[in-house]
């Protein structure tokens, strides 16, 4: 189920709030050697099973015009927020995988043949983890993204610094890193802690692109 309610004026806002029923969800449950198992540095064995789920959330985004005509074009305040959660309905336990809140606010300028955008990424720590797999949680973080846009006649030029400040993050959706610790090392020097340390993947890094597009 969703619908979406769009709002229009000066500006602009669509709200669109959805819900989900699963039957049969592919989710996992533990093996008898995991059952037990808290410490989030350890890795747990796990057999797929079909269970009832639910997914519900809302997409929020919107638009407000700043300035036109001005000698430097117009400038445009734009903003997304998104939010989801998603539930197992027989264990009462978190699917995993799940975005926590964010959002992207953005300047957008426009004059002529340019559009450029300074945004800042905001997403909230992820806190509500699946325990059945024993999933990480992540600390929130702030990012802030420069792009450009060039077009003229059939080319265009798309350059852009994401992660300008280089700030080092854990992305909720980025995976497990498992080669942490005393994988490293050959043997394991504490018999009592697990040999594989599990620890959240880092996100990307300052990161510079330039594409070049030709349409024919």
């Amino acid at each position: 189920l969703s619908a979406t309610f769009n709002w229009q004026g000066t500006g602009g806002v669509q709200v669109t709030p959805y819900y989900s029923y699963i039957d049969d969800y592919i989710d996992a449950e533990r093996l008898p050697t995991s059952v037990g198992v808290t410490d989030p540095e350890q890795e747990v064995y796990l057999k797929f099973v079909n269970e009832s789920a639910k997914i519900y959330g809302i997409d929020i985004s919107g638009h407000y015009p700043l300035a036109k005509h001005t000698a430097y074009g117009s400038l445009t305040a734009t903003g997304l927020i998104n939010y989801v959660r998603g539930k197992n309905e027989d264990t009462h336990d978190n699917l995993i995988n799940m975005m926590p809140l964010n959002g992207r606010f953005a300047i957008v300028q426009n004059k002529g043949v340019w559009t450029n955008t300074l945004e800042l990424e905001l997403v909230d720590k992820k806190d509500k983890v699946s325990e059945t797999r024993n999933e990480l949680e992540t600390s929130g973080y702030g990012l802030l993204n420069l792009r450009s846009h060039y077009e003229w006649k059939n080319i265009s030029i798309d350059a852009g610094i994401e992660n300008v400040l280089d700030k080092y993050y854990e992305d909720p959706l980025g995976g497990v890193y498992m080669g942490e610790g005393v994988t490293m090392t050959g043997t394991n020097p504490d018999p009592t802690k697990p040999y594989v340390k599990r620890v959240s993947a880092p996100g990307m890094g300052r990161s510079i692109y330039v594409g070049l597009s030709y349409k024919f």
